[in-house]
């Protein structure tokens, strides 16, 4: 049983939350503007368009990637080289986003570095999962059962530091709540009251730090909202510190399999360099793809919106909003009744037109160069 030091001392770290796996250090994916794969350029894979002063390079293995997303590959071999032309066309197009993105230094905004964050996370605690089943060798053992083995291994060879009067305030709490009805609204969710008294977790006792460990400091609101987490049944006896440890266990055994894949090395392997390297890409294409609905959105609220719905209404009416019934009659679909329904289809029409507009702006910029010879050889 993993002992746990009790004592009193000032808190000041903030619960850690790590990051992401094996590698070749001589390939620089953190300059590669890809968005499906990171073949290096070279004489075996060379450049079919490139847009010098956007910094724009896509090689064939980035184009034969791309198209393998969209096409079975009995279709991307028989393509003819007008299709492949079209399907190149469009990759450029997403690779103007990508270059656009980046200029907005859309890597750097708090939302796209926070989901970094969390792949980072997620793809070092998966490669490590993948070395320790390797290192495991054959088992007799599952693959969870050998990983949850591993996870205890860590976790008890932690020291982690409680301090007496947070602990005696958490039992404290756990008993009122628990004597209350509607109990284990422990996080200021509404409940039923008894006796006058909330439900809710006073936010002073919600902020103590509870515990210090490498990762940081635990509140005990951390320990209420994972414990409140757990089926009522599973729930383990605060009381004792067995139990407070095994909710411990439960909140900290990911982060620390991210922190030994840190001390591993493994966020400068291939793999974990080259996938955060596409989320950031895509993250960022993503980001100046939003930057153009907001122009849509922004539209759509425009004082002449009405106007404009009728418009299209009236110009696609025959198209979109009229069918004819089985006595082979037409059937008008009414503006007011379906006003949504229209609103849809011209907001998205006209997101397509904004992003079409805006790209051939940006090409009428930037020089665009295709090599047709390179185009015409590539293997699909």
């Amino acid at each position: 049983m993993k002992a746990l030091r009790l004592c009193l001392f000032p808190f000041s770290a903030a619960l850690f939350l790590g990051m992401a796996s094996p590698g070749r250090a001589d390939v620089p994916y953190e300059t590669m503007r890809r968005l499906y794969d990171f073949t290096p350029i070279g004489p075996d894979n060379p450049v079919v368009a490139r847009v010098k002063d956007c910094g724009i390079e896509i090689p064939v293995s980035e184009f034969r990637a791309s198209v393998a997303s969209l096409l079975s590959k009995e279709a991307a071999r028989a393509l003819p080289l007008a299709e492949k032309r079209r399907y190149l066309e469009q990759l450029l197009d997403d690779h103007f986003l990508l270059w656009n993105g980046y200029e907005q230094k859309a890597d750097q905004t708090e939302s796209v570095a926070g989901m970094l964050k969390s792949t980072q996370a997620m793809l070092l605690e998966e490669v490590l999962e993948d070395q320790v089943l390797k290192q495991q060798g054959k088992s007799s053992l599952d693959r969870e059962t050998l990983l949850k083995n591993y996870r205890d291994e860590l976790f008890d060879k932690m020291d982690i530091v409680v301090a007496n009067d947070a602990y005696a305030a958490l039992k404290a709490e756990v008993h009122r709540l628990n004597g209350t009805a509607g109990a284990m609204e422990v996080l200021g969710k509404p409940g039923t009251k008894k006796d006058g008294e909330s439900v809710a977790t006073p936010a002073a006792v919600s902020g103590m730090q509870l515990a210090q460990c490498k990762l940081g400091a635990i509140t005990i609101g951390d320990v209420l909202q994972a414990y409140n987490r757990l089926p009522p049944p599973q729930r383990p006896d605060l009381d004792q510190s067995a139990g407070l440890i095994a909710v411990l266990r439960q909140m900290l055994e990911p982060n620390l399999m991210v922190e030994e894949a840190r001390a591993r090395g493994l966020e400068k392997s291939q793999l974990v360099r080259e996938k955060m390297q596409l989320n950031r890409n895509v993250l960022t294409r993503l980001y100046a793809l939003d930057q153009l609905t907001a122009r849509a959105v922004a539209q759509m609220k425009s004082p002449d919106i009405d106007a404009r719905l009728k418009e299209w209404y009236q110009a696609n009416l025959k198209k979109l909003y009229t069918s004819t019934d089985q006595s082979g009659k037409e059937q008008v679909l009414p503006f007011a009744a379906n006003r949504d329904r229209i609103s849809d289809d011209y907001f998205e029409d006209l997101q397509e037109q904004i992003r079409a507009d805006q790209i051939r702006a940006w090409r009428k910029q930037h020089r665009v160069e295709i090599d047709e010879a390179v185009l015409a050889r590539a293997a699909l």
